[in-house]
């Protein structure tokens, strides 16, 4: 399973035995998690030199690493739950950094799989759910947008007794102020530009 290659009986680059059993050897290089944190390490560098673009794309391949929620199903002891939260943390920590680049490179939908993913991880993490807000409203998803703030609103409510915080609370207010804006004032606007005005009818 692990190097289908490998002819019955030789020797493997990750199984050895030890003792009666095997041991399992891997390289740094072996490892989805080496990767991710060198691809966000990459990252959080281009953001710092303000090169928001090359930062997208080392964020969307270490996130493309991530299937889920870390060591799931293995999490038995108190001292791997601690190291498994601390991993999803670096992962929701990404995800948070590639969301608000991605939505003002006006690029939002690049980073909405990854942010799902995370909210489904964490369904009560009012970050998370406040980026997935601003960003399918970004995307043009509104109508999923204001879905998705009532699903949370309901249930910090219903689990947590508390109203939505102000990051919640300010990406619902940015996905009204869009609705409530005069129909094609936004296209009028990027298609005339400043200084010039939209033609209309008795322009001819």
């Amino acid at each position: 399973m692990l190097e289908p290659g490998l002819p019955a009986r030789a020797p493997g680059s990750f199984l050895a035995r030890h003792g009666n059993g095997y041991r399992f050897t891997a390289g740094p290089e072996a490892l989805d998690l080496n990767r991710f944190r060198a691809l966000v390490t990459d990252a959080r560098t281009f953001t710092g030199r303000a090169e928001p673009t090359q930062a997208l794309e080392r964020y969307a391949e270490a996130l493309h690493l991530v299937q889920g929620r870390a060591g799931d199903g293995l999490a038995d002891t108190p001292g791997a739950r601690v190291v498994f939260a601390n991993l999803d943390d670096e992962f929701l920590e990404a995800v948070l950094a590639a969301a608000g680049i991605a939505v003002r490179l006006h690029r939002p939908a690049r980073m909405l799989a990854p942010l799902r993913r995370a909210a489904e991880m964490e369904p009560l993490h009012e970050l998370v759910q406040a980026s997935l807000v601003t960003t399918l409203a970004a995307a043009g998803h509104r109508a999923e947008a204001l879905t998705t703030y009532r699903v949370i609103r309901t249930r910090l409510a219903d689990e947590l007794g508390i109203d939505p915080g102000s990051d919640l609370q300010q990406a619902y207010r940015r996905i009204l102020r869009v609705s409530a804006a005069p129909a094609g004032f936004a296209k009028a606007t990027r298609r005339t530009g400043p200084g010039r005005r939209p033609r209309t009818a008795r322009d001819g």
